[in-house]
């Protein structure tokens, strides 16, 4: 389908879905609605979710109840659609830089937005292009020529009744994409667009009738709704990755290649080989870690509901956890792609789609270098305050780890989680001590500026915050899998830690032999023990991708099939093609025919 048609028939599934939703009499913010909202949003990336989840989400999070009482009923019921106006074309993650002007005026008791240079046009903005008619803006406020920085702001782009743009407003899709073009990413101008005074989003932050500002007791509340945005990120990237799991892992045990035993004349199931095992299981065990720490995101995103002072926590977790998950979910997703051969490049696998709906989480909601610094800075503060931590935080209590050396002396106690945990310790306190002097000693001996030591240190900083990110992930997996009491479940699970811990220690062998934390023989007994961790999830492979659950509609794949009849099912979709409706194409008796006979001897 074109992109005309694609975004038709998601005007059309929206559609049918919310007659759905009234004759099913869903409540508004019910857990059936949320269910069903979500089942829905399987049928087509970006349906509802891009369309209002963020919108929504604005306005709980900054609006005054006076303005939810407005806005939010007509918001849950589709009789508004709206979107979130912050990136623009030439700021993204630097917020504070945004271009976009909102002038207050006293005398009429008004606010003119702006968006004054073409590096100011709101950008890559979802929802915008063609189906939103209101959007929260983020513009700086001006009141008598002072600039109070970035404020949220409720603008109506369209007539309700036609989808007109309003005078003043030049609104349109930015075109396709790499991928995720079900969603109609757009771009936003306004030019003298005047809202009232009300409609500055209010619930931290105010404007008087006579122009006096109050500010919010807190600056950080005005990115809130980003970092639950960032958080679902996080929780999405692991259900990704999972689907990517299950149709490699299927694919895997019935491709069958080569013979294996000389003995045994029949080829031999792909998933039996190392190299294919060590492609595929550790990106199991990464998608288990990350569905497992999605019970700590969404509960400190809960708790942030209530209590704003956990506002930092969920700040550097976020921001981390979004960084991290997202690349290495992407890159598990790649990997398993890879692993399903020349079948892994038809989009009949489901893994280019996956890919490609997928990729794009590298940079939105904060592009994943920046997220980095955001939670590195913020460990670095409490790591040089001297004050006892807790939680998941603890591990910089223990300075004794650094310059010590692992307690490992046989090759099996890397199946034991304290020296698991211990290493993962190790290599956090360790690269933050390390970020912490550098960044000093450039300052006192090597006289650079605060902001060149800063970026003198960048990658190792971006490795200080994987660090935490990949111990948080270990902590929450190890947690959920105590949990369990039923030995049958509990033992492939604990086998699926195992191969987590050791893969990323495995991956990043160098920082763990830094101080030689990790000797020569410590270090090949983790390959060692690795590869026994491989045999161990063996066994259990195809009941673990199956314990994700997906039917084969979420996962459209012939090649992750639950019956495992794979060939027949390339085949007819295949033969399904439209490019397969005639035996001869359109293309060939205009110009393929006449080709062939341009030289042909007259007789």
């Amino acid at each position: 389908m074109s992109r005309e048609e694609t975004l038709r028939w998601k005007a059309k599934i929206m559609y049918h879905a919310a007659v759905l939703r009234k004759e099913l009499q869903l409540g508004e913010e019910s857990i059936e609605r949320q269910e069903f909202d979500q089942i829905i949003s399987t049928t087509i990336s970006g349906l509802l979710a891009d369309l209002q989840d963020l919108f929504i989400t604005t306005l709980k999070s900054l609006a005054s109840a006076e303005q939810l009482e407005k806005w939010l009923p007509a918001a849950l019921n589709y009789q508004i659609l709206g979107c979130y106006c912050q990136t623009e074309l030439g700021h993204g993650s630097f917020v504070k830089g945004i271009l976009t002007t909102a002038v207050y005026d006293k005398s009429t008791d008004t606010i003119e937005i702006n968006t004054p240079t073409i590096t100011a046009t709101k950008w890559w903005v979802g929802a915008l292009g063609k189906f939103a008619n209101h959007a929260v803006v983020f513009a700086r406020l001006i009141i008598d020529g002072n600039d109070f920085g970035p404020h949220p702001f409720m603008v109506q782009l369209r007539d309700l009744d036609t989808h007109i743009p309003l005078p003043g407003i030049v609104v349109g899709d930015i075109g396709p994409k790499m991928g995720f073009n079900t969603t109609d990413n757009g771009y936003l101008r306004l030019h003298q667009v005047t809202i009232p005074r009300e409609n500055m989003l209010s619930q931290h932050f105010s404007i008087s009738r006579d122009g006096k500002y109050f500010p919010a007791p807190k600056p950080e509340v005005l990115y809130g709704a980003m970092l639950r945005t960032r958080a679902g990120i996080a929780i999405g990237c692991g259900y990704n990755l999972a689907k990517a799991c299950t149709i490699a892992t299927r694919y895997s045990a019935v491709r069958k290649q080569f013979q294996k035993n000389k003995d045994d004349p029949a080829e031999t199931p792909v998933i039996e080989y190392l190299s294919q095992q060590y492609r595929v299981f550790p990106h199991i065990a990464t998608a288990y870690g990350i569905i497992f720490t999605s019970r700590y995101i969404v509960d400190i995103m809960g708790r942030l509901e209530e209590d704003m002072s956990v506002l930092p926590e969920a700040h550097i977790s976020s921001a981390g956890l979004k960084s991290l998950l997202s690349k290495i979910s992407i890159e598990g997703i790649e990997s398993c792609r890879l692993a399903c051969g020349g079948h892994g490049y038809s989009e009949f696998s489901g893994l280019p789609s996956i890919f490609k709906t997928s990729v794009h989480l590298n940079t939105a909601e904060g592009e994943n270098w920046l997220m980095t610094q955001q939670t590195s800075k913020f460990l670095l503060k409490l790591y040089n305050s001297n004050q006892p931590q807790s939680g998941y935080l603890s591990f910089m209590n223990k300075k004794e780890l650094l310059k010590s050396k692992s307690r490992v002396t046989l090759p099996e106690n890397w199946n034991e989680f304290e020296y698991l945990k211990e290493a993962y310790e190790y290599r956090a306190i360790t690269l933050l001590n390390l970020v912490s002097e550098n960044l000093q000693n450039n300052v006192l001996l090597k006289n650079m500026t605060q902001d060149q030591a800063w970026d003198d240190q960048l990658l190792n900083i971006f490795e200080l915050s994987n660090s935490y990110c990949l111990y948080i992930v270990l902590m929450c997996f190890h947690e959920a899998t105590e949990s369990i009491s039923d030995v049958e479940i509990y033992r492939p699970l604990r086998n699926l830690l195992n191969l987590y811990a050791l893969y990323y220690i495995d991956q990043d062998l160098g920082n763990f032999t830094i101080d030689n934390y990790l000797d020569f023989d410590q270090a090949n007994y983790v390959k060692e023990q690795l590869k026994a961790a491989l045999a161990q999830v063996r066994k259990n492979a195809v009941l673990l991708v199956d314990g994700f659950g997906f039917s084969d509609h979420e996962l459209k794949s012939a090649l992750g099939r639950f019956d495992g009849d794979v060939y027949p099912a390339l085949y007819k979709w295949a033969r399904s093609s439209p490019l397969n409706k005639g035996d001869v194409f359109n293309g060939f008796h205009d110009y393929i025919k006449p080709m062939m006979n341009l030289n042909q001897a007259k007789l």
